[in-house]
């Protein structure tokens, strides 16, 4: 009897703590995030560098083959954060030592090099038992193994860096590995980082670009990253700017590195790109063309007598070729002539005639900006503001800080109010975030494009049944007059809102917690005493 009252609290407690709804801190809009002005960026993994370095541990530690390749999974997988922690641990001492590992290596086949870093050739009539090539996976030979040698867990670690370096599609990673391969210790492993060099294009060719010029004083190095390009089919700069046309950042990284290095060959494609129709690209392309232009000249190209015609030699010894400045002076002016229509100043400094070129790129973009600017606005004043936030789009695209936001701001505005009229509620959103970003923060049409994009989201997302509250109460709170419609909005469209509906359900559950916790102690006193009775008075 005495245990009835225990088991009674403990299941009214199990009841109530199982019928709370589960709150998130704000509701997921789960919309495109350009089209949220107030949604901050998703937090990195703090615990990344944590993470690798544990992966690794136990990749180095672990008795079984398929421990060690999941583990190499994950670790790939946890991206560019984990980037220090893979350095640190390709830097670390080892407990093996060089010709172990390389042992280890032979025992796969791999294409080792030798102690001065140069790879085994094969000799006519003597085949040479290696194995090479994009496709050969030395991580799953060595799983393969029936016996593992003395010091796997060291090697199967060192490649599972790599590997997790190269799968953070990020430049830095291709920076280390690179380092890493001409290092005492990652010689050995020079073959696998170059294949992840080559798997990891474009996000490498910054890396290798660098590499590969003419002022890196390590020529081991730069015939090495020569040969990684050219084994990608990037050695040619306008191919190596169009394959990383993918993405601006590393469009622009690729363009750094150019001006960097200053190969002869990027002088076309370099000067090419500075009418680039992105801002970004064109400013990254501009500063590494004036890398070209200005500053010491570079070395003299070596001469030789040239053989002519005839079989004779020229009496003088010529260059054989031009330098980096000659051929840019010779690009910069044929550009000049065509663009002007006329020659350049014999006399004028490159660095002016480069300035006057762009100038003259900069004012006949603006001049087409302007008129598609004009039509923009004359499609707004006829009432087609769907064509005009269009055109707005593109030229914002290109110029993002054009003269002309606040006006461009009101026609966002007025096609997010004809969207939410429509209940067109995504559309508008978005309409209503654009016109947010074009106006300064602190004016009251901001504040009110900022509702209107928190009342539509909460309103498309009430009508695909998520929750939608919290959206709409900040919409009320920046906007009053919105806040009739936040307060009935929880169930819009048939969506169950869970933060609107918990509040009875809380309320319910207290009453009944509060009903059986009495009725517990009523139990509870009820059996103190009938055992009391029943040991004072035995049956």
């Amino acid at each position: 009897m005495s245990r009835i009252p225990s088991l009674f609290c403990l299941a009214l407690s199990l009841a109530f703590l199982s019928s709370q709804p589960a709150h998130a801190a704000t509701a997921s809009p789960d919309l495109d995030a350009k089209s949220t002005p107030s949604a901050s960026p998703e937090p990195g993994d703090s615990d990344a560098a944590t993470r690798a370095t544990a992966l690794l541990e136990k990749i180095e530690a672990a008795d079984a083959s398929a421990t060690r390749l999941h583990a190499a999974e994950e670790l790939a997988a946890l991206g560019h954060e984990a980037i220090p922690a893979l350095k640190a641990f390709l830097e670390r001492p080892r407990d093996t030592s060089d010709e172990q590992r390389r042992v280890v290596l032979r025992a796969i086949s791999a294409d080792v090099p030798d102690e001065d870093g140069r790879f085994v050739r094969r000799r006519r009539g003597q085949p040479v038992d290696v194995k090479g090539g994009d496709d050969y996976d030395w991580l799953a030979e060595l799983a393969a193994l029936p016996s593992m040698p003395a010091g796997s867990g060291e090697v199967m670690a060192d490649i599972a860096a790599i590997r997790a370096l190269a799968a953070t599609e990020h430049p830095d990673g291709s920076d280390h590995i690179l380092a890493f391969a001409f290092t005492d210790t990652g010689m050995t492993y020079r073959d696998e980082c170059g294949r992840y060099l080559r798997k990891m294009a474009p996000y490498s060719l910054p890396t290798l670009i660098r590499a590969s010029g003419d002022n890196n004083d390590a020529p081991a190095q730069r015939r090495y990253a020569g040969y990684q390009l050219e084994r990608i089919d990037r050695k040619v700069p306008a191919k190596a700017i169009h394959h990383a046309s993918i993405d601006e950042s590393l469009e622009v990284a690729v363009l750094d590195a150019y001006g960097a290095s200053k190969p002869r060959e990027a002088v076309g494609p370099l000067l090419a790109t500075t009418n680039d129709a992105a801002p970004r690209v064109r400013a990254a392309a501009r500063a590494a063309w004036m890398k070209y232009v200005t500053g010491p000249e570079p070395p003299p190209a070596p001469t030789r007598k040239l053989k002519l015609t005839g079989g004779r030699k020229s009496e003088e010894e010529e260059p054989l070729w031009l330098t980096y400045r000659e051929l840019a002076d010779i690009e910069l002016r044929r550009t000049y002539a065509e663009v002007f229509g006329d020659k350049a100043p014999r006399r004028a400094a490159l660095k002016d005639l480069s300035e006057e070129l762009f100038a003259h790129y900069d004012s006949r973009r603006e001049a087409a900006l302007e008129a598609r600017y004009q039509q923009a606005v004359g499609a707004a004043e006829r009432g087609d503001l769907a064509a005009a936030t269009a055109a707005y789009d593109r030229i914002l695209a290109e110029a993002p800080e054009h003269p002309q936001r606040a006006s461009m701001a009101e026609t966002y505005l007025a096609h997010g109010l004809a969207l939410e009229r429509e209940q067109a509620w995504r559309e508008a959103a978005a309409a209503y975030s654009k016109a947010h970003a074009l106006l300064p923060n602190d004016s009251a049409e901001a504040k009110a494009a900022l509702a209107g994009h928190y009342y539509t989201l909460g309103k498309a997302l009430a009508a695909d049944g998520k929750a939608s509250s919290t959206w709409l109460r900040r919409a009320a709170e920046l906007d009053p007059e919105r806040s009739a419609n936040a307060a009935t909005s929880g169930n819009d469209s048939g969506g169950d809102d869970p933060d609107a509906s918990s509040a009875p359900a809380v309320r319910w559950m207290l009453y009944a917690g509060a009903a059986g916790c009495v009725g517990a102690i009523f139990l509870f006193i009820l059996g103190v005493v009938v055992r009391q009775r029943d040991r004072h008075h035995p049956a």
